[in-house]
C-alpha cells in the first residue's frame, strides 16, 4: 500500500519507499529543455527541495526512479552530467560558511560523490564549474537549495546578515551570470 509523503525532500526515497507521487516531470522536462538559468521561488513546504532532488537524479541518470512518469521515455538517461548540489537547509549558526560549504557541498558524477577540495580549494561556483568541466568535458548542473538560510539565520545581527548576503552574491549569483551554457 502506498504511503502519503509528508516532509519527504528526497525523490529517491519518495519512489523507493512507495510514497504517492503526482507526476510533475512534464513541467520539469519543459523547464530543462529550455537550457536557461532558473530561480525557483515558492512558499515554504511547497516542494522546492523535492524538485531539485528530482533534477539531481535526472542528470545523474537514475532512470528507474522515473518509471511511470512523463519524462521516462523522453530523456536519454545514459547521458549524465556532473551535478553540484548544495543545500543550506542544515546551516544553523555555523561558525564559518566556507567550512559549512566544504563539509556539505556534494558533486555527483559517474556514480561517485566528490567534495569541493577534489576540484578547487575555495568556494567560487564559477571556478568550480570550470574545473569540473575541464575534468569531465561535460556541462555542469548546479543546484543550490535554501540559499537564503545563511542570511535568515543571522537576521538579528545585521552585520553578519549583510556579510552573508554579499558572500552569496559574489560566490554564487555574480559568477553564474557570465558562464555560457557550454563554457
Amino acid at each position: 500500500m502506498k504511503k502519503i509523503a509528508i516532509g519527504i525532500q528526497d525523490f529517491k526515497k519518495l519512489i523507493t519507499d512507495n510514497y504517492y507521487y503526482i507526476d510533475k516531470t512534464k513541467i520539469i522536462y519543459n523547464l530543462l529543455i529550455s537550457n536557461n538559468y532558473y530561480f525557483l521561488s515558492r512558499p515554504r513546504r511547497f516542494g522546492k527541495s523535492l524538485t531539485l532532488s528530482m533534477i539531481k537524479y535526472l542528470y545523474m541518470g537514475e532512470k528507474e526512479l522515473f518509471k511511470n512518469t512523463y519524462i521516462y521515455d523522453k530523456r536519454n538517461f545514459e547521458e549524465t552530467n556532473p551535478v553540484v548540489y548544495m543545500s543550506f537547509a542544515s546551516y544553523n549558526e555555523f561558525e564559518d560558511v566556507n567550512e559549512f560549504i566544504n563539509e556539505k557541498l556534494e558533486i555527483f558524477y559517474d556514480g561517485k560523490i566528490y567534495n569541493l577540495e577534489d576540484f578547487t580549494k575555495s568556494f567560487n561556483i564559477g571556478t568550480l564549474a570550470k574545473k569540473i568541466y575541464e575534468k569531465t568535458g561535460k556541462q555542469v548542473v548546479i543546484l543550490i537549495d535554501e540559499y537564503d538560510k545563511t542570511v535568515l539565520t543571522h537576521l538579528n545581527n545585521k552585520e553578519k546578515a549583510e556579510y552573508y548576503r554579499r558572500f552569496l552574491s559574489c560566490s554564487i549569483i555574480k559568477t553564474l551570470s557570465p558562464l555560457s551554457k557550454n563554457f
